[in-house]
């Protein structure tokens, strides 16, 4: 009999046929193996969790299949699904495993579940487009550099400048604005969640926002995914997209001139409308194009209760007919 089931720490102590990894690059944390705060998480609801929650699939008390979810989102309202593991001829269990996660988060209050897939990763895109009904919502391209020196064009360094406070509403903006409308409701986040971004990389001095005349048009934000690596977000506002070949020179210039051996790549969101043109400017410095991720997505509709509707509308209208009925209309008796 299968049972699926959630866990509070799952011992890697078993192995598995098939495992699917999917990486967000810039969400790369160490979340916490203490088991009091694994416990304390557990018992939360989804909407409060803010660590990562894994589901196993037994068979005759055997693990044979596991699916974990991690936030993706501050309001913790969207999550995301970090890995899939399944054995040997059995995939109907990932499509019970992902399932059963998403009615039970959707269920809780989760709005939407969002998954990277490599695009080579034909295995796993096929059964969370076709098994699960995820729908394809975007992608993200990287392109690489063998040699940052090699990026050369000029900029004026004065146009880089630390973030403030003050500076939030105009980036948020431009992080929203910049979103194609179709995607927003899947993809947008809110500003306490660009606040937490900037906040955390600050500290590791590794965001520059761009002011050209002391006008706040963009930002860059660099991810260290290992000692030489690095991954790079960079966004500008629409009428300053031109400019990206000179951020991305500052970058390889005067960001990271001061390591060898460095890797650099740039993420191209596709969902972002200044993407076309950061892609052309990125081939125009030598950037290659490596990899892309499929970015799939799958929204919870909660169903609607109808008499609670129905009372709701009832009320909306008695309200509406009151307010008519106080209005003196001349001519009126």
């Amino acid at each position: 009999m299968l049972e699926i089931k959630s866990v509070i720490n799952l011992k890697q102590n078993f192995e598995f046929h098939k495992e699917f990894i999917f990486v967000d690059p810039e969400k790369i944390e160490k979340y916490t193996s203490n088991i009091l705060l694994r416990l304390l998480n557990y018992f939360l609801p989804p909407t409060k969790k803010w660590l990562p929650q894994s589901f196993v699939a037994k068979e005759n008390n055997k693990i044979i299949g596991q699916v974990t979810l991690i936030p993706d989102s501050f309001s913790h309202f969207r999550w995301q699904f970090s890995n899939l593991k399944i054995n040997e001829n059995i995939d109907f269990v990932a499509r019970y495993l992902i399932d059963y996660a998403v009615n039970k988060y959707g269920g809780s209050g989760i709005a939407t579940f969002l998954v990277y897939i490599d695009d080579c990763d034909t295995a796993a895109l096929k059964i969370f487009k076709q098994e699960c009904n995820f729908r394809s919502c975007s992608g993200i391209e990287f392109y690489s550099v063998s040699d940052i020196s090699s990026v050369n064009c000029e900029f004026n360094k004065e146009d880089f400048i630390d973030f403030s406070q003050n500076m939030l509403n105009t980036l948020f903006e431009i992080n929203t604005d910049n979103i194609f409308t179709h995607f927003r409701p899947s993809l947008t986040i809110n500003k306490n969640e660009l606040k937490s971004e900037f906040l955390n990389s600050i500290q590791q001095h590794k965001l520059k926002i761009f002011a050209p005349k002391g006008n706040v048009e963009g930002y860059f934000n660099l991810y260290q995914a290992k000692e030489n690596e690095y991954y790079l977000d960079v966004i500008t506002s629409k009428p300053y997209e031109q400019c990206y070949n000179e951020i991305v020179s500052y970058v390889c210039n005067d960001v990271l001139t001061q390591k060898n051996g460095i890797k650099l790549t740039v993420m191209v969101k596709k969902y972002r409308q200044t993407s076309g043109k950061l892609a052309e400017s990125l081939k125009s410095a030598g950037f290659k194009i490596n990899s892309t991720t499929h970015i799939l997505v799958k929204d919870y509709w909660k169903r609607v209760d109808i008499k609670q509707d129905l009372e709701e509308k009832m009320f909306m209208f008695l309200n509406d007919l009151k307010a008519t009925k106080s209005l003196r209309i001349d001519g009126d008796k």
